[in-house]
């Protein structure tokens, strides 16, 4: 009992431990996903909202400022969205954490467990050899005019008894030592299969931030090109045809956002289908440079500063990974 209760006590830990990973699995795994899931807005609702194709009513002082508000107000959305996604993957870090504690500990145990093995096994040959000794000592018989044998019969008894004793004992151990490791091995088991569900809840939420980054560089690129088309409109001396849309006979051709980045292959299919957006940030920097270029040419100042203002994360910036 003196081995087995301590052993029993580390595993009662562990079983508490275990309920708690299975819990909170749920509970910053498939949650979350679906918490955030549903309120990521889908490519065509972005797309719908940020029309690229310059007019006088979209490039006014009332257009921008609209297209403004509506930019950031996704923004916000998508930046809280990306706080649940974080904060669900640090957690079920921590989950994993403690995983590789319990897995840590039963190893501790395991051996614990080995070295009482080998102990019991030297003890049970002390004992054997110590018994094979007395019996050899009993046998032992002084000449006369001494006489008698080297241990006294009552002696003889008494000894035979503590190592019957010492060596039912010993099995006692032995039998709680052999009657650990396949329990173990559950805790174990158990352990190692929670953290096969803590790996796929991450690639989850991975799969999460991939579309969170996604949609954020659409929204950066579909902003930016508006506002580069607006800069293209007010610097042209006749921005506008008999429609009230853009002269393009006189702005020259532009390839348009959508244009761009269907061009690139920047779509929520693609992501979907396991592409990293931030595989795409060599391509999306050009397009940043290339139309803040354009802007700087023409000395638009309001629509630049626009964009500084507009604090892009996916735009302007190249990621490579490690």
């Amino acid at each position: 009992m003196s081995v087995a209760g301590p052993i029993r006590s580390i595993l009662q830990q562990q079983d508490r431990a275990l309920y708690q990973v299975k819990k909170q699995i749920k509970e910053q795994g498939s949650k979350a996903v679906i918490k955030v899931r549903e309120k990521i807005p889908s490519e065509s609702e972005i797309k719908s909202k940020f029309k690229t194709q310059a007019s006088a009513a979209l490039c006014s002082v009332n257009g921008l400022a609209k297209s403004e508000k509506a930019y950031k107000k996704i923004k916000s959305l998508i930046d809280n969205l990306k706080k649940i996604i974080d904060g669900a993957e640090k957690a079920l870090n921590k989950i994993k954490s403690i995983c590789d504690k319990i897995l840590a500990a039963i190893q501790k145990i395991l051996g614990i467990l080995t070295t009482l093995a080998g102990l019991i096994t030297v003890l049970s040959t002390v004992v054997k050899v110590a018994k094979g000794v007395l019996l050899a000592l009993g046998s032992v018989f002084f000449p006369p005019p001494t006489g008698g044998v080297l241990i006294a019969p009552g002696t003889a008894i008494f000894l035979k008894e503590k190592l019957d004793d010492a060596r039912g004992l010993i099995e006692v151990i032995k039998a709680t030592v052999n009657s650990f490791p396949k329990l173990l091995e559950k805790y174990t088991s158990k352990a190692k299969k929670y953290l096969g569900y803590i790996a796929a809840a991450i690639a989850a939420l991975i799969a999460v931030k991939n579309i969170l980054n996604f949609i954020m560089g659409l929204l950066e690129a579909l902003y930016l090109g508006m506002l580069s088309q607006c800069g293209a409109f007010s610097a042209n001396s006749d921005p506008v045809n008999a429609n009230g849309d853009v002269n393009t006979d006189n702005v020259g051709n532009f390839e348009t956002p959508e244009e761009f980045l269907d061009n690139l292959g920047f779509n929520q299919d693609n992501i979907s289908s396991g592409a990293d957006p931030l595989d795409y940030s060599d391509s999306l920097a050009d397009y940043y440079e290339d139309q803040l270029a354009t802007l700087q040419a023409q000395g638009n100042t309001e629509i630049i500063e626009k964009i500084y203002n507009a604090n892009f994360q996916m735009l302007g910036f190249r990621r490579y990974k490690i």
